[in-house]
């Protein structure tokens, strides 16, 4: 079944100005170890449901997504619907873009499968060779795909990176890891960040196999900084999208390593398989100016306190929308077509 915004609950939606905006951006620009981002920490769940209006448009998608963003979202893209969506539980609502990943899942020791809860935010970096390098806005109707959710090794480029929080101030004893298998647990979550492709080849909005998009060059190994190559020269923001995972809010998983216990919603145990997608419902115009403000496109010195921006919205939801799972779940399988996956084991 195919949902529209008219079907999925958000926040009341308010009158967004220039002027508004700009205050809102000015309060999450920062330069985060002498890097200019947007940093926006608000970033709620939409809804849970077997849809991917990328890779599977007007069918039932293979597996399981978390979605955030607006409400416009559906089992089919089209810009003009989702820029027109009613609301978006972005902090920015403007943005009525959509972001998503693959639900998480915990493996009880019983075999049952429990959906994992997960905090969300994403970065827009703006780094460039010099101030002279224009980013621009999205293209409209852009869609994007970073990884491989087939993928039984590390990937090249590394487009994402799992950190186990293990203490209470996050910035100390983290451990890094490529997979989400790691011999302890958990505590303060589980992190993964993608990085996404920041160079458009300037004609197509989205080819299957990835390469309207590509990484910048000669970035010592750092994808959201370097040239855009001549192939693809026109520079966008450079998403890093978020997601923290928390194991530890199921009773069973306390004290217990992940190692084994954790599997993608399309069956992957190694971790290996992590993805993300994007598809753009920003209004170019207001995103346009606020990229071309010296004050928020990362060309002045910005160096201000990250605030949380939700307190400009009116919070009063209607309904949550069509999410049918719950962090009490417990399930037999995990919702995707069928396949022959090793749910058990990790690699």
């Amino acid at each position: 079944m195919a949902f529209t915004k008219s079907d999925i609950g958000c926040p009341v939606r308010r009158l967004i100005t220039w002027s508004i905006l700009m205050v809102l951006l000015f309060q999450t620009c920062t330069v985060l170890a002498g890097f200019p981002a947007w940093h926006l920490d608000t970033l709620e769940e939409l809804v849970n449901e077997r849809l991917d209006p990328v890779v599977s448009p007007n069918a039932i998608g293979s597996h399981l997504h978390d979605v955030a963003g607006g409400s416009g979202f559906g089992a089919a893209y089209n810009y003009e619907t989702y820029v027109n969506s009613k609301c978006t539980t972005s902090a920015i609502t403007v943005d009525h873009s959509n972001y998503w990943m693959p639900k998480m899942f915990w493996l009880n020791s019983d075999g049952l499968f429990t959906p994992l809860l997960a905090g969300r935010r994403f970065y827009y970096f703006l780094i460039r060779e010099n101030e002279d390098i224009p980013v621009a806005p999205f293209p409209e109707g852009l869609r994007m795909l970073v990884g491989n959710p087939d993928a039984k090794s590390k990937p090249d480029p590394d487009t994402y990176g799992y950190t186990c929080l293990v203490n209470r101030d996050l910035s100390t004893g983290s451990i890094s890891g490529d997979t989400f298998n790691f011999d302890r647990d958990c505590p303060y979550g589980l992190k993964i960040e993608t990085y996404f492709p920041s160079c458009w080849d300037g004609v197509n909005l989205y080819k299957s196999d990835g390469s309207h998009m590509a990484y910048p060059v000669l970035n010592g190994g750092f994808l959201l900084y370097g040239l855009c190559p001549y192939s693809h020269p026109i520079r966008v923001p450079a998403i890093m999208l978020e997601y923290t995972w928390f194991p530890n809010k199921i009773s069973e998983a306390v004290g217990v390593p992940t190692k084994g216990r954790l599997a993608w919603a399309n069956g992957d145990t190694t971790g290996y398989g992590a993805h993300a997608d994007f598809v753009n419902g920003w209004v170019t115009s207001i995103l346009k100016e606020a990229l071309e403000d010296d004050t928020c496109a990362g060309q002045g010195q910005v160096e201000m306190q990250v605030l949380s921006i939700r307190h400009l919205r009116d919070l009063s939801y209607e309904s949550t929308g069509p999410s049918r799972l719950a962090a009490s779940s417990r399930l037999t399988t995990i919702p995707m077509r069928p396949r022959t996956v090793n749910l058990t084991s990790a690699h």
